[in-house]
């Protein structure tokens, strides 16, 4: 369908969830054949999409739209980088709010220590490394970890890069 739409060249393409109901190889496959075909148009692309990180792939710009208003629109690199607020970052992927800051998870490093104000409350194995959630007195955040912790370990959270 994606080729047809091409083929009579038009001004713009809408693709609303194109890859929603793909398995894992399968979408991986097509979204490369899509970004290929993509850069080989000179069709303007409105994305629909739940899926921040494959939108933030195949975008030059991005718009973040939520309660059907614009609230960031800038290159894809930037919505994701500088959210104008946390909306927009959790739009993007996870995000939350720490010390006043947007911080997302490759921006803590948690420290196991008994007198610690944070607590492993989950911990998951994602492939490159492991993802756990983490309360901070009553906020929850998500911390990115080259190595596992035990849940309810306690320790303290440090922002190394936001």
């Amino acid at each position: 369908a994606i080729a047809r739409a091409l083929a009579i060249e038009p001004a713009w393409i809408l693709l609303d969830e194109p890859m929603a109901h793909l398995d894992g190889p399968s979408r991986l496959e097509l979204f490369e054949l899509l970004r290929s075909a993509l850069r080989n148009t000179r069709a303007g692309v409105v994305l629909a999409t739940h899926h921040a990180d494959e939108a933030l792939r195949l975008a030059d710009d991005a718009v973040v739209i939520s309660a059907g208003r614009i609230i960031q629109q800038a290159t894809a690199r930037d919505v994701y980088r500088r959210p104008v607020n946390l909306i927009a970052a959790q739009a993007t992927g996870p995000a939350a709010m720490l010390q006043n800051r947007i911080v997302r998870p490759e921006h803590l490093c948690f420290t196991p220590r008994d007198d610690g104000d944070a607590t492993i409350q989950r911990c998951e194995f994602v492939g490159p490394g492991y993802v756990m959630s983490v309360l901070v007195q009553e906020d929850v955040v998500s911390v990115s970890s080259d190595t596992p912790h035990d849940v309810r370990c306690r320790g303290s959270i440090t922002i190394i890069d936001a």
